[in-house]
């Protein structure tokens, strides 16, 4: 980044900085956009997509599992309404 599109920067962003903080933020920038040139310029291989830091497939596959009975499930429970748990709070906020 030249001085001169800092400028226009500085303008288009409604900033006003003394000369000394200009330099010293133009200065940042740059080293900035070095420093994420420098990350960009870094070629990544097919390697390293099996590297743990590249996980390939991190879920486990779905399966449809048996489920336990639903009169096992709400046997539990205080209060059972039409074969559902009953919350006595939802029915104040509305269920959701």
């Amino acid at each position: 980044m030249n001085k001169e599109e800092f400028e226009n920067l500085l303008l288009l962003s409604k900033l006003e900085l003394d000369e000394e903080e200009e330099n010293e933020i133009l200065k940042d920038m740059e080293e900035i956009i070095n420093f994420v040139d420098k990350i960009n310029s870094v070629e990544v291989g097919k390697e390293a997509e099996n590297n743990e830091n590249f996980p390939v497939n991190v879920l486990r596959k779905d399966e449809v599992l048996k489920s336990y009975p639903q009169e096992e499930i709400l046997k539990n429970s205080k209060t059972v309404e039409d074969g559902f748990f009953y919350l006595k709070n939802a029915e104040r906020t509305g269920g959701n």
